[in-house]
């Protein structure tokens, strides 16, 4: 497991915490069953390759260096970078760093091109970097999901149904009010309005509808698990397989109405 929130969760200091997908998959594989109950965002077009001006295609960086930051959703973009120009991994050159040294970096022109998001992204551009491929042309495959300890998810159903309620009339709040939204938001995470826009542009935010269709046994939200999984397996992060029954539940998600 990576993230901090999934070592407390193992730790039980956490009850749920919001994760990317690969790391609930991480967690689940290492013993800790988590249950999804609601998708958070979808990646379409936030996380993002930029490269030189010179590089047009994906099939330009046959022999480039390439900035990665050391995740599982880089990787995704990646897997799906390399397929779009028909190249393997061995045809890049792949270097690990850490997401807030990528403007350093760049600006010491040892890259190529960057595998990135916001707000880094936007810096990157500031300093010449180009769109070259982004996550809307590999969709539904990089999500953020809330997820809960399986063996508490029942006893604490009153509150995630009120933390899910009130969550979902943050989205509307979006939806309707979006200025007064963007500026709420820009002041609590100390960013301009401009960069909380270009970041929100970036994501699908599913309201409830969309997340009763995510949270289906048969869903997206599971395919897309199937999906991260087998990149695991492939680059041997994974040993086997595992079961993915009971991965996710609507059990908590607001009725109509409320």
């Amino acid at each position: 497991m990576h993230s901090e929130d999934c070592l407390k969760l193992k730790e039980g200091q956490l009850d749920a915490a919001t994760l990317t997908l690969d790391e609930v998959l991480s967690a689940r594989a290492q013993g800790l069953q988590l249950t999804l109950v609601t998708v958070m965002n979808i990646s379409a077009g936030a996380d993002v390759v930029l490269s030189k001006p010179e590089i047009k295609t994906p099939q330009d960086l046959r022999g480039k260096r390439i900035g990665i930051y050391p995740s599982t959703p880089a990787l995704l973009l990646l897997e799906a970078l390399l397929q779009q120009g028909g190249l393997e991994q061995g045809d890049v050159e792949l270097e690990t760093m850490a997401v807030q040294q990528q403007p350093e970096q760049w600006r010491q022109g040892g890259l190529d091109a960057v595998i990135s998001y916001e707000p880094t992204a936007s810096a990157l551009r500031r300093l010449g970097a180009g769109r070259l491929f982004d996550s809307r042309q590999a969709p539904e495959m990089i999500f953020d999901v809330l997820a809960v300890r399986s063996e508490r998810v029942a006893d604490l159903a009153p509150s995630l149904r009120a933390l899910l309620k009130a969550h979902y009339r943050s989205l509307e709040h979006i939806r309707s009010n979006r200025q007064d939204a963007i500026h709420r938001i820009a002041t609590y995470l100390q960013l301009s309005p401009v960069e909380v826009e270009t970041a929100l542009g970036g994501i699908i935010l599913p309201n409830l509808n969309s997340n009763r269709a995510q949270l289906a046994a048969d869903g997206p939200l599971c395919r897309a698990a199937e999906r991260v999984q087998q990149l695991l397996l492939k680059t041997g992060q994974f040993s086997q397989a595992m079961d993915l029954e009971g991965l996710t539940s609507p059990a908590y998600l607001p009725s109509d109405g409320e």
